[in-house]
């Protein structure tokens, strides 16, 4: 309810648990593009995006990303503003080394500054 009551340029959610039992028709708010990623081969976890539809974004798929890091990037442009915007999960007990979460986050900024 806070989404459509504060109307927010862009609304990101951690640990949504969504997988692909949930479709996106079920999910949506209006007024709202939905973008997802969800955690693969494992319960729980996941990361999503609202960004209002007047809003103009693009995912950025960074090179080099494991599946399993629940990071999704976005290139929002707002007025004559660029922004970049991950929406970013670490869970408790990963199945990977910590440091390679870190390593997706500085390889997706230096991915967008270039």
């Amino acid at each position: 309810m806070d989404i459509k009551q504060y109307c927010p340029h862009v609304a990101l959610i951690t640990e949504t648990w969504f997988n692909d039992k949930h479709l996106d028709s079920c999910l949506s708010i209006e007024n709202y593009t939905l973008i997802r990623r969800d955690r693969i081969k494992r319960k729980g976890g996941g990361v999503c995006a609202y960004i209002r539809n007047d809003i103009k974004y693009e995912v950025f798929q960074c090179d080099g990303q494991a599946n399993n890091i629940e990071i999704l990037w976005l290139k929002v442009s707002y007025g004559s503003h660029l922004y970049c915007i991950a929406c970013c999960y670490h869970p408790p007990n990963p199945h990977y080394q910590p440091q390679l979460f870190v390593d997706s986050l500085v390889n997706g900024i230096e991915s967008f500054t270039i």
